[in-house]
């Protein structure tokens, strides 16, 4: 098993908030890893990882188009968002 099966001891930074503000501020209406990874300063695989976790709360759906895994909120976090709002 090599460094990346692991969490990094400096993922905690990139909390949830900030990989759905990625999400959120994409330029177009999907997000890949490698744009919320560009956004929020962090590896690709740490943002996959935060993806995939927010995906399993049901905050973000998950489209798998060949070479590339699309992101996109979920009604659900657009109802949290106007309740927090």
């Amino acid at each position: 098993m090599g460094d990346e099966d692991h969490p990094s001891r400096f993922e905690e930074e990139y909390t949830h908030e900030v990989i759905m503000c990625a999400v959120r501020e994409s330029p177009t209406p999907v997000a890949t890893a490698g744009m919320v990874a560009d956004f929020a300063g962090c590896s690709r695989q740490t943002a996959r990882r935060k993806l995939s976790e927010l995906h399993n709360k049901g905050l973000l759906h998950r489209f798998d188009a060949g070479a590339a895994v699309l992101w996109w909120p979920t009604a659900a976090e657009d109802d949290q968002e106007e309740v927090d709002g």
